[in-house]
């Protein structure tokens, strides 16, 4: 879940990454949801891209920007809700997760979901934490 830029210049080119950040909510739940569902390389934190970069030979890279966004989620608890369950597979990158995924995973999910959540003002708001990794060769 990394948006990425590609910057060529005349001698180097430098990638420009935005994953979400390993210590947010949001890097949590891929971490967390990683586990349950075997490793998912498509749920890549900022340390996983970092922990990648540190083996390339000749990669400089730096982390520019962090930003917290709160999200309000509180429409994935309801399951007749079709933007939370949108809502839902967008956060796990998985469609149709609460009709495919066994029950056992999408309680989990959701726990951790409510659990690592703010309610406020009849809402449930998670944080979304994404970090801006800048590499250069």
């Amino acid at each position: 879940m990394a948006s990425i830029k590609i910057v060529l210049y005349d001698k180097y080119v430098k990638l420009m990454l935005f994953p979400f950040n390993h210590l947010g909510s949001f890097g949590k739940l891929m971490k967390m949801y990683r586990k349950l569902e075997g490793c998912s390389q498509s749920l890549l934190t900022s340390d996983d891209l970092k922990s990648h970069l540190n083996r390339c030979s000749n990669v400089v890279f730096d982390q520019v920007v962090y930003r917290e966004d709160p999200y309000d989620i509180s429409d994935v608890f309801d399951e007749s809700s079709n933007e939370g369950n949108l809502l839902l597979d967008f956060l796990v990158q998985r469609s149709g997760f609460r009709k495919c995924a066994p029950s056992d995973d999408q309680e989990k999910v959701l726990t951790f979901l409510k659990d690592n959540s703010v309610f406020e003002n009849g809402k449930y708001w998670f944080r979304c934490d994404e970090e801006d990794v800048v590499a250069m060769k």
